[in-house]
């Protein structure tokens, strides 16, 4: 009798991300990640959500006027959503979590070495770079610039999908590999996340 190897989820990486900033993310908010450090895996990740630190919500309550790193159109424009005119406020996304939870989904689109980049910086490289933090991602309502506050390793992302239902987890540092039972539990609640969106449209 042969025997089939077992498939491999969809998603078998995690990144841990504070509060309130992993549910910016995958509410479609914040389309850039700030790292001191990148990674050459590209494709879709799981999103944690670690307890923030105290003043994490004080600096998130003031981004109501806008993205730290916006324009003043991109701002307003923002400043729209922020307010909550659709679905729950973003400044308020995560206040009643408790403990460590995978809020979601992403894709790594890019990690781009800004350091490196700032040493091309008028070569096609760089305009390149200047292209890709100006363009919205797919799924986001604002462009990589308006969070890209001069880290080494810039994460462009895309794609985003929120859980209705986390999954509890402790989280790890660096971009870590899912328990497998955890990773199938991810790759199904993604896969209903997709469903409900496609059913309501």
């Amino acid at each position: 009798m042969l025997m089939t190897a077992k498939r491999e989820p969809s998603i078998t990486r995690c990144l841990s991300i504070r509060r309130p900033w992993a549910r910016l993310i995958v509410h479609g908010y914040k389309s850039l990640e700030n790292r001191s450090w990148g990674t050459e895996y590209r494709g879709r990740i799981a999103i944690h959500a670690t307890p923030g630190r105290r003043g994490d919500y004080d600096n998130y309550d003031s981004l109501i006027s806008g993205p730290p790193y916006c324009d003043d159109n991109q701002g307003r424009e923002f400043n729209a959503y922020m307010m909550g005119q659709q679905g729950p406020r973003p400044y308020e996304l995560g206040k009643s979590d408790s403990g460590s939870l995978i809020v979601g989904s992403v894709e790594i689109v890019d990690v781009v070495d800004m350091t490196a980049a700032q040493l091309f910086a008028k070569s096609p490289y760089h305009d390149k770079i200047d292209d890709m933090l100006d363009a919205t991602p797919e799924g986001f309502s604002t462009p990589p610039r308006c969070w890209y506050g001069g880290s080494e390793f810039a994460w462009f992302l895309a794609n985003p999908v929120y859980f209705a239902n986390p999954i509890a987890i402790p989280g790890k540092l660096n971009l870590w590999k899912l328990p497998l039972d955890v990773a199938e539990r991810v790759e199904r609640e993604e896969q209903r996340a997709l469903e409900a969106v496609d059913w309501v449209e």
